[in-house]
């Protein structure tokens, strides 16, 4: 299923990805932990948190109906899936780190450059499901981002900082 598979690939190009640390050694940023879940799971202090979501889908055919086929190439119809994943990032952060300025940025960017730097196209099968293979020809080239506003934790100690990238995905589904 398409939703399925483009969120399972998106988790793998984010998932064992190294955050580079200030280069004064002040800070060690650990791998962030990378979900496909809503924003819930996870331990904020411990790692970078990263959920793939999904938010608007828009399924469009750029062909004629056909008889639907069970492999691509066939006479079936052509569709095109456009994504706009959401990757929400969460990290909770001691508020007397000397590169308090830094870290957050530091993974938002490195995140940002995993995304743009993924070869297309990539031909992907949902496995879970069997379902048709499909080719992502759009990946990681138009991302908006919202760097979100940091809170305070209830101890005063930390500050919870948020992002969120929205990148759009295409799709290309012979059906």
């Amino acid at each position: 299923m398409p939703l399925n598979s483009v969120s399972l690939y998106t988790k793998s190009v984010l998932t064992g990805l190294v955050i580079p640390s200030p280069i004064d050694g002040s800070f060690a940023i650990p791998n962030p932990e990378v979900w496909i879940a809503p924003p819930v799971y996870g331990d904020f202090e411990e790692a970078p948190q990263i959920y793939v979501w999904s938010g608007k889908i828009t399924l469009k055919q750029e062909t004629m109906a056909g008889q639907s086929g069970a492999t691509i190439n066939t006479t079936g119809p052509f569709h095109v899936n456009t994504y706009e994943m959401g990757i929400f990032i969460k990290y909770m952060l001691p508020n007397d780190l000397v590169q308090q300025d830094s870290v957050f940025p530091l993974i938002v960017d490195r995140i940002v450059e995993k995304l743009q730097s993924v070869v297309l196209p990539v031909a992907i099968v949902d496995a879970t499901v069997n379902a048709r293979p499909s080719s992502i020809t759009h990946f990681g080239k138009d991302m908006d981002i919202w760097y979100g506003n940091i809170h305070e934790a209830e101890d005063g100690r930390w500050w919870v900082y948020e992002a969120e990238i929205r990148n759009t995905i295409r799709e290309s589904v012979q059906q």
